[in-house]
């Protein structure tokens, strides 16, 4: 009994960080939404290491928490920006919007967040 109450506790706790996450998902794809469009108009390095590290943290919490479309879609991402980081070029802007839509999706379907217009 012992077990199955520090299960249910964990289960709760797992529940109430996602619930806390999820509430802050549709932020954090803003965050990464305004930085890419920032980098793609200034040209800025800045914005596009901004963007990756955003990627990257959405890609690994999602996997934390449960959210496994959500952190693939965001790892894929990642990889995408992390060649324009390390090729100093950018990626065809259809495969930027690609990206991002695949993220939106993912949120969408697993959370109910808007989709990326």
């Amino acid at each position: 009994m012992a077990d199955d109450a520090a299960r249910e506790a964990v289960r709760q706790k797992l529940e109430q960080i996602r619930s806390l996450y999820a509430a802050r998902l549709g932020e954090k794809l803003s965050e990464l939404d305004a930085a890419l469009e920032q980098s793609r108009r200034s040209g800025d390095g800045r914005d596009l290491k901004l963007a990756l590290r955003l990627a990257h943290n959405v890609a690994g919490t999602a996997s934390v928490v449960g959210l496994r479309r959500v952190g693939l879609a965001a790892l894929e991402f990642e990889k995408l920006l992390d060649s324009m980081v390390e090729n100093a070029g950018p990626a065809p802007d259809a495969a930027l919007a690609a990206a991002a839509r695949s993220l939106h999706e993912a949120a969408a379907a697993e959370l109910g967040l808007q989709q990326h217009p």
